[in-house]
């Protein structure tokens, strides 16, 4: 006869066994990276002096200078979020990388796997045909399920496969907390990546001419095929929809994701004159906050920076010694020429002029240097760096002096 007080205690192991085992089923996979590896919102941000933008409803946001890359907002950009549809820009980029959009793809075996139930899918049935570009306005209009395994097994063979080919992609492009396990963003605890991660394949996403022909549109036919007729369908990101009240005209292309555990989420590319934005938006309570979260961030970063080159400033006064960003330079010769470079430009807030920034100069061998340059400008605000600029001189060469806020010109 088993004692009453050895039942109880076996009672305690079995429920102590049982709360072990649901820990490990629904472990968050943040944990699979050190906490202490994770930056700070501060760290994507260049300036504490940086403009003070409205809340939003997105619990996880990140908006960034789709040219340089430079963080204009971040609110814990860094942590684990569950991307859902989103995953499909990445899926996109492989499928813009390695096919010809008007080859043709086969629906059949791992192309039509079962669907769990509250997944879209166009649907497609055995052996129908189409072309990638179709099955892509599939894939990144109304976010079809099965158009994104298409495309998958067509690319790498099968799902897996194009998994293994996502997570090596997204490193390459910088992710650091990314890690998918299909192409079309389902519900998996071990599909999961980071508001930061998402922006970086969204940089590289839109490089590619293909990516705004299809998203930039409102809607969209699929002619007809061997199995069905000609089907229509309409985008899910609003914000390209001019007869939508979250229609924004600065948006030119984008997706949407969903699913219970992700919330709602909505990344996208906006245009506004010189400035291109990146911006997304994650784990929204509701549908319309993606779109209210989104226009909040993309209307704060158009409204509270500007694009400035410092290649395109005029440094004829360094030839009088004015002294412009605190550079003297000392003219022993009439016949030279000063010119400054920057290819890529600088985001500063738009309240500040270029000349308001802090500078420090690094003396260069424009013997060793490939380009030829005399020495390289760096601005600050705040004490923190936004871009750089490299001097070239024409008639004359720089003499490096202990004083590296002053550059001697030689003859």
């Amino acid at each position: 006869m088993i004692s009453k007080k050895r039942s109880v205690r076996s009672f305690f192991h079995k429920a102590l066994s049982v709360f072990c085992l649901a820990s490990l089923l629904f472990v968050s996979p943040v944990k699979v990276y050190a906490e202490e590896e994770r930056l700070a919102d501060t760290d994507y941000i260049p300036s504490t002096e940086w403009p003070e933008a409205d809340e939003i409803d997105a619990e996880a946001a990140i908006l960034i200078d789709a040219d340089s890359g430079m963080g204009l907002y971040a609110k814990v950009s860094d942590s684990f979020r569950y991307p859902a549809s989103t995953t499909k820009i990445l899926t996109a980029l492989l499928v813009m990388e390695n096919c010809d959009m008007d080859d043709e793809i086969v629906f059949e075996g791992e192309a039509l796997t079962p669907l769990p139930p509250g997944y879209v899918s166009l649907p497609c049935i055995e052996g129908e045909k189409m072309t990638i570009r179709e099955c892509m306005y599939g894939l990144l209009l109304p976010s079809y399920n099965d158009c994104a395994n298409a495309l998958a097994v067509h690319v790498a063979g099968s799902i897996a496969a194009f998994a293994d080919m996502m997570n090596e992609r997204a490193k390459e492009l910088g992710c650091k907390f990314t890690h998918f396990t299909n192409p079309s963003g389902m519900a998996d605890e071990d599909h999961y990546t980071t508001p930061y991660d998402m922006v970086q394949i969204m940089k590289e996403c839109v490089k590619h001419e293909e990516f705004f022909e299809i998203t930039s549109k409102p809607y969209h036919t699929i002619p007809k095929t061997n199995k069905h007729e000609a089907r229509y369908m309409d985008v899910t990101n609003k914000m390209i929809v001019e007869n939508s009240p979250y229609y924004d005209p600065d948006v030119k292309g984008g997706k949407t994701g969903h699913t219970t555990p992700a919330g709602y989420n909505l990344i996208v590319y906006a245009e506004r004159g010189d400035m291109h934005l990146i911006c997304i938006s994650m784990k929204c309570e509701l549908d319309p906050q993606k779109f209210t979260s989104t226009r909040t961030l993309l209307d704060y970063g158009f409204d509270s920076f500007k694009h400035v080159s410092a290649g395109d400033m005029n440094f004829s006064a360094l030839k009088d010694g004015s002294g412009i960003f605190g550079l003297e330079l000392l003219r022993q010769n009439r016949d030279y020429k000063v010119c400054m470079k920057a290819d890529e430009g600088m985001i500063i807030p738009s309240d500040k002029e270029i000349s308001d920034l802090d500078i420090t100069f690094t003396s260069l061998d424009p013997t060793a240097e490939a380009d030829g340059a005399a020495f390289c400008v760096d601005f600050l605000l705040g004490g923190q760096k936004l871009g750089d600029a490299r001097v070239y001189v024409e008639g004359g060469t720089f003499s490096p002096v202990a004083n590296e806020s002053k550059a001697y010109l030689e003859a």
